[in-house]
C-alpha cells in the first residue's frame, strides 16, 4: 500500500514503515499500537481494494458506541461492553468486511489512554485479516489521548480536528471530528471544518458522498450544536448522498431533501432495553447503498434487518 499527497487532497498519507511491514505479514504487538492511524487512516496493513473489486462491491462494517473500559469487567444497564465488542469482531470477521467504521465513542467515558489500549486489544483479531480500520470521534473520546494510542502515527486536514476523506470504489468518505468537550453529551463542528467541508465537496461534485460524524444531526441538547449550517451545506450538494452517525443509542433511518441519515446502533449498551445493539453491513451499489443490521441478541426484533438506500440524483 503506497499512498501519497495530502488529505484535503483525499489521498491517504501513509507512513512508510508500517505500510511496508504491512506487505510482508503481521504486525507485531507494538507496530499495531504505534502503527494504527487515525482520522480515518485505518490500520494500515493493507489496501482491501484489490479485494473489494475482485469479489464484487465494496462491504462496509459500521459500528458505534462501543464505550470500552480499562475494566473489561464494567457493564452498563446489565451490558458487558466488551463482551459485546469481542462478539462483534468475530460477527465482523464472519462476513469478510473489506472496511471497518468505528464512529465515535471508543472509550467507555473519559476517553483514558487505558480504554484505548483495552479496546485494541479487543480488536486486534481483525489485525490477521488485515482489514483497514477508520475511526471518528465522540464525546466520550479524548482527542489527545486518542492520537497518543489509535492516531499516534495519523493525520488530519485540520489542526484541530481529526477529519479526513478518501475515494473508495467511486465513493468518496468523508471523516468529520464532531467532539466538543469530553464527557459532554452535544456536540460541534465548527466554523473551520465546516468550511473544509465545503471546499472538499465543491471541489469535486460527481463523485457519490458518505459523511460520518458521531453526534446526531438533530437541534437537540445532546445533539449536533450546528445542525443547521450542516445540513444546510448538505442538502443543496446531490452528490452527499447519505450521513452516517451514533450517539443515541439507536438504529433509525430517514431522509431530508433525499439525503439520507443513518443512525447507527451502538454495539456497548442500551439506552432503551427495546432498542438492538449491534451495527451494520453496508454494501456498495451502483446507485445504491444495502444495509443489514447485525444483533447481538437472538430475539432481537430487528435482527438482519435490511434497508436499500437509492441514491439521489445529481441534478
Amino acid at each position: 500500500m503506497r499512498l501519497s499527497g495530502s488529505l484535503l487532497s483525499e489521498q491517504v498519507v501513509c507512513h512508510s514503515n508500517p505500510c511496508d511491514k504491512a506487505h510482508s505479514g503481521l504486525l507485531s504487538r507494538r507496530e499495531f499500537l504505534g502503527g494504527t492511524a487515525a482520522a480515518g487512516l485505518s490500520i494500515l496493513m493493507q489496501d482491501s481494494r484489490s479485494r473489494a473489486q475482485a469479489n464484487g462491491p465494496t462491504t462496509w462494517a459500521l459500528l458505534a458506541d462501543t464505550h470500552i473500559s480499562s475494566d473489561l469487567g464494567e457493564t452498563v444497564r446489565g451490558a458487558n461492553m466488551a463482551d459485546n465488542l469481542k462478539e462483534v469482531v468475530r460477527q465482523v470477521l464472519a462476513c469478510s468486511a473489506d472496511r471497518i467504521l468505528f464512529n465515535g465513542d471508543m472509550a467507555f467515558k473519559m476517553g483514558l489512554p487505558t480504554d484505548y489500549e483495552a479496546f485494541l486489544k479487543i480488536i486486534e483479531p481483525l489485525q490477521k485479516r488485515k482489514t483497514p480500520v477508520y475511526f471518528t470521534l465522540g464525546n466520550h473520546d479524548h482527542r489527545e489521548h486518542f492520537a497518543a494510542t489509535i492516531g499516534r502515527s495519523g493525520r488530519s486536514a485540520l489542526k484541530s480536528k481529526w477529519v479526513s476523506a478518501f475515494v473508495d470504489s467511486g465513493v468518496r468518505w468523508v471523516f468529520l471530528d464532531s467532539l466538543h468537550r469530553v464527557n459532554r453529551f452535544s456536540g460541534r463542528l465548527g466554523v473551520q471544518q465546516l468550511e473544509w467541508l465545503e471546499q472538499l465537496l465543491d471541489g469535486q461534485k460527481d463523485v457519490p458522498t458518505i459523511v460520518c460524524l458521531h453526534h446526531d444531526p438533530k437541534k437537540t441538547i445532546t445533539g449536533l450544536r450546528d445542525t443547521d449550517p450542516f445540513l444546510d451545506l448538505l442538502k443543496p450538494r446531490k452528490q452527499v448522498k447519505a450521513v452516517m452517525f451514533g450517539h443515541t443509542h439507536v438504529y433509525r433511518r430517514w431522509s431530508v431533501a433525499g439525503l439520507h441519515l443513518v443512525n447507527l446502533p451502538a454495539v456497548g449498551y442500551p439506552f432503551n432495553p427495546f432498542e438492538p445493539l449491534g451495527w451494520i453491513q453496508a454494501r456498495i451499489q451502483p446507485g445504491s447503498l444495502e444495509l443489514k443490521l447485525w444483533t447481538l441478541k437472538e430475539n432481537q426484533t430487528q435482527k438482519h434487518r435490511m434497508d436499500v438506500l437509492k441514491w439521489r440524483r445529481n441534478t
